[in-house]
């Protein structure tokens, strides 16, 4: 990155080959304070649903793209800052499921029309930070998973290895019964078998 790249531009800048201007040098303080008090007085769109947070950064994204403060690091800074503003709202953007050079014509389109296309990215691929962290965490067990497979321990004595099966399988025992549609069986009733397609 430039040694200048985080700093306020004084010339003028646009979208390459797109004809369209960014915000002219001596309004970008006031236009960042006018949209960034806007998102204060919003209070940073928490406690909003997925429509309305959505909607509210899509604007604040298209905002800051029409001001682009810098003449270098803005799509990295907006990516920064704006995905720990989703996260602070209780917000995680799947980034996985918008392709980059859509959002990036959105991007560009909400400078000189409306924000409507980033909304359009955004608002689908939301997911709820509790729902995030549980998938982070399944990914992180099986991850482990897959170690503890790839990864051969020191040969253990079979004798333990048996008294640890037996164990394993005394524990399956002690669950309560359940019959073949997953629902609990009637006590001392019959579990059918294996249950097979769950």
């Amino acid at each position: 990155m430039y040694s200048w790249g985080g700093e306020v531009r004084d010339t003028d800048t646009h979208p390459g080959g797109t004809g369209i201007a960014h915000c002219r040098p001596q309004f970008i303080v006031p236009e960042a304070e006018r949209v960034f008090g806007i998102l204060a007085e919003r209070n940073y769109l928490h406690r909003l649903d997925a429509d309305e947070f959505s909607e509210g950064l899509a604007w604040v994204w298209g905002e800051t793209t029409a001001i682009h403060p810098f003449r270098d690091v803005n799509t990295r800074t907006q990516h920064v800052f704006f995905n720990q503003l989703a996260r602070d709202a209780g917000w995680v953007i799947d980034w996985s499921q918008i392709p980059g050079d859509v959002f990036a014509h959105a991007r560009t389109l909400a400078i000189v029309q409306d924000p409507s296309g980033l909304d359009a990215l955004i608002c689908p691929n939301l997911v709820t930070v509790e729902d995030a962290a549980r998938h982070d965490r399944l990914i992180g067990l099986l991850n482990e998973h897959t170690q503890g497979f790839t990864t051969r321990k020191a040969v253990r004595d079979p004798a333990v290895l048996d008294r640890e099966l037996d164990a394993a399988r005394e524990r399956r025992r002690a669950l309560p019964p359940v019959d073949a549609f997953g629902y609990d069986a009637p006590p001392g009733g019959d579990r059918g078998g294996p249950r097979l397609g769950r």
